[in-house]
């Protein structure tokens, strides 16, 4: 059995916490769309390069990350992150990150071509713009 040493990982299924694991030995990362992809956070963003941070990501070493999501980034934390610009542009939690992929994933992608991408997503956000989808207000 994996020993637990992450705060996050008290607040998610054994089944999570070795698909995380597994995702970091694999330097996996899921792709949004051609430019965007999903990638695993393993550092915090504490170096400041020009006007942005530099956070250590699973799939592409280190990449810089906008000031905002910046202050969110945590190890285990999921990056979105633009390819083509080299820049991360969203920080999600794992929870959020699941059910995204299950559901949500056109979601996101419509906010993060529109602009109106938050910094940080969690459960809460999600929720906010599960509503304003249903009564469309997006």
């Amino acid at each position: 059995m994996a020993k637990r040493s992450s705060s996050l990982f008290k607040r998610i299924s054994q089944k999570d916490i070795e698909n995380i694991r597994e995702a970091i030995k694999a330097k996996k990362y899921w792709k949004l769309d051609d430019t965007k992809i999903y990638t695993v956070i393993l550092s915090r963003a504490r170096i400041k390069v020009k006007d942005n941070f530099l956070v250590k990501t699973s799939s592409h070493g280190r990449v810089e990350v906008l000031p905002k999501p910046a202050k969110y980034c945590r190890r285990y934390r999921i990056l979105i992150y633009d390819v083509q610009k080299n820049l991360g542009l969203s920080v999600v939690t794992w929870n959020v990150f699941t059910k995204i992929m299950k559901k949500y994933n056109s979601l996101i992608l419509a906010l993060s071509n529109s602009g109106l991408l938050p910094s940080y997503i969690n459960m809460r956000t999600l929720i906010k713009f599960k509503k304003n989808v249903s009564n469309n207000q997006l």
